[in-house]
């Protein structure tokens, strides 16, 4: 079988107060365990939202070519409106301490549910997306951003995991 896995890690966001410690090693000690397992692996660490969607998007033109894909997040994560997103490192949801604009926040992320359609559309067979999103916020008092994941439909072989259950949030440790 052939195997491929995109993974990121978001330690390095624009904001002090949005700064994380582990996502990048985490992504790193995957790589070495999945490049154990033959994976072909490519590690995108640290990246804004431009690179982010580049990155995701050359991933979904590569997943036809095999039998397993793989995803992997480790950075912030949030839900709005029902919707769950992947913060990147120049995210505004950081950028003030009483988010006034929520939607600002989901439109500098990207959604979860997109990388699935990706992958789904691909017609890979087995598709494996682990997200270990630090969604305890910093921020306070934003209206429709909570910090738990809303629940998400997995569709035909695909697998996901996420750090916690949905609405629960999780911490770094550190």
């Amino acid at each position: 079988m052939k195997k491929v896995a995109i993974l990121f890690g978001n330690d390095k966001y624009d904001f002090s107060n949005a700064q994380l410690q582990c996502a990048v090693n985490d992504a790193e000690a995957l790589q070495e365990k999945l490049d154990a397992l033959y994976f072909e692996t490519k590690s995108i660490l640290n990246s804004d939202m431009k690179t982010m969607a580049m990155e995701i998007a050359n991933f979904e033109t590569t997943l036809p070519n095999y039998d397993v894909g793989l995803f992997f997040f480790a950075g912030h994560g949030f839900q709005f409106d029902g919707l769950n997103y992947l913060a990147a490192t120049d995210n505004r949801f950081f950028a003030v301490s009483s988010f006034a604009d929520d939607r600002s926040a989901a439109y500098t992320s990207f959604r979860l549910d997109d990388i699935i359609a990706a992958m789904n559309r691909s017609n890979i067979l087995i598709k494996i997306l682990i997200i270990d999103a630090c969604r305890s916020s910093s921020v306070s008092g934003s209206r429709g951003i909570g910090t738990g994941f809303a629940p998400i439909f997995a569709p035909r072989g695909t697998i996901i995991a996420f750090a916690t259950s949905p609405g629960q949030t999780a911490k770094e440790r550190g």
